[in-house]
Parts: C-alpha cells; sequence; structure tokens
C-alpha cells in the first residue's frame, strides 16, 4: 500500500513515468546531506512545524530509472547519475548529480541486519550501472566489466 501511495504522489509531481514502478521502498531517516560540498539542515517532515523526533525523516526507494529519498525536501536522481551507493550497518551513503553533486548519509528505521541494507544498495547500484557504457561502469563500481558495452 504505501509504495502504490509513493507511486501515485511521484506521478502527481511529474517525478515517476507512467510506465515505471518502485522496485524497492524503506523508511528511515536523512542523518546529514551536501549539496556542492554545502552542508544541508535535515529535512523536516511536515513544512510549518518543526517538530524534532521527525526531523530528518525520509523514505529512501528506487525504480528502474531513479532514485528517490521522499520527504518535503525530495531528493530525486537518475539513476545514470548515481556514482555511489554502500551501506555501513544501518547506514546508507549516497553520492549522486542531481544537477549539482549531492551526498547523503541515511539511517533505515527497518529492523534488518547490516546485511540486508548492504544487499539494498548493491541492487541500487546494479540498476545504475545497468545500461551505462563500459567505461562509466569500470569508473563507477571500481571493477571492471566484462559486457562488450
Amino acid at each position: 500500500m504505501i509504495i502504490a501511495m509513493t507511486e501515485r504522489d511521484l506521478r502527481k509531481n511529474h517525478a515517476l513515468a507512467d510506465g515505471d514502478r518502485i522496485i524497492e521502498w524503506k523508511q528511515g531517516r536523512i542523518e546529514a546531506w551536501s549539496v556542492a560540498g554545502t552542508r544541508q539542515p535535515p529535512p523536516q517532515a511536515f513544512a510549518k512545524l518543526d517538530i524534532s523526533p521527525l526531523s530528518g525523516l525520509s523514505s529512501c526507494s528506487y525504480s528502474s530509472r531513479r532514485l528517490y529519498f521522499g520527504s518535503n525536501a525530495r531528493l530525486i536522481a537518475d539513476l545514470e547519475a548515481v556514482w555511489h551507493a554502500s551501506s555501513d550497518g544501518a547506514v546508507l551513503r549516497a553520492v549522486f548529480s542531481s544537477p549539482r553533486l549531492t551526498a547523503i548519509r541515511w539511517r533505515s528505521d527497518e529492523a534488518e541486519d547490516a546485511a540486508a541494507l548492504a544487499s539494498f544498495a548493491e541492487r541500487i547500484m546494479a540498476n545504475a550501472t545497468a545500461g551505462l557504457p563500459r567505461f562509466r561502469r569500470t569508473h563507477v563500481s571500481g571493477q571492471p566489466s566484462t559486457s562488450p558495452n
């Protein structure tokens, strides 16, 4: 149900194409983020209210084309603009260009082990690098590609 609501909201805001679907969705919070090297304040869950426990509340999801961090300060990146996604325990780190270089440290609120979040980060990168030329795939993943592209 939450994925359907997220898809409806993203489509309403022209951020998700009609034929595209959310592949995975997780709840968490943005601990820190920066744009072009400048640290940004945590996004607020409700634009007009400063409710400390909800500060930074944000989902993280991806479709076949885009990566989404959802809150009032919605951050969206085309998957081809994702340079890095990895995890350390319950923390996901992502770096992307959208259009300026953006870095996010996002903590999962879901009761999952570190391996599950690591797999989530790997699936984001697998989708991000799937359609890229060989040079970019090598640069992004740090490992040479074996495909002829």
